[in-house]
C-alpha cells in the first residue's frame, strides 16, 4: 500500500498543477467584469468541487455500509433482507 502511494504522489501533483477551462473563464471575468465578479466566480467553483467531494463521501460510506453491516447481518441471521 505504501509503494502505491508513493508512486502516486507525482500524478496527484501534476494533476494538481494542470491548467483547466476554469480558470481560463476565471482570467477572462477578472478581466471583463472585474476583481469582485472574479471572486464570485471562484467562490462557485469551490462550492461546487466540496459539494461533489461530499457527494463522493456520503456514497462511499454507504457503500461500506451496506457491504459491511448489511453482509454481516445477511450471515448472522441466514435470512435475505
Amino acid at each position: 500500500m505504501l509503494n502505491d502511494i508513493i508512486s502516486a504522489i507525482p500524478l496527484g501533483f501534476f494533476l494538481s498543477f494542470m491548467i483547466g477551462p476554469v480558470f481560463f473563464v476565471l482570467l477572462e471575468t477578472s478581466v471583463v467584469k472585474g476583481f469582485k465578479a472574479a471572486i464570485i466566480l471562484d467562490l462557485g467553483v469551490v462550492l461546487a468541487d466540496v459539494i461533489f467531494i461530499l457527494i463522493a463521501y456520503f456514497i462511499y460510506n454507504l457503500r461500506h455500509f451496506i457491504y459491511f453491516k448489511l453482509k454481516f447481518h445477511f450471515y448472522k441471521t441466514k435470512s435475505y433482507l
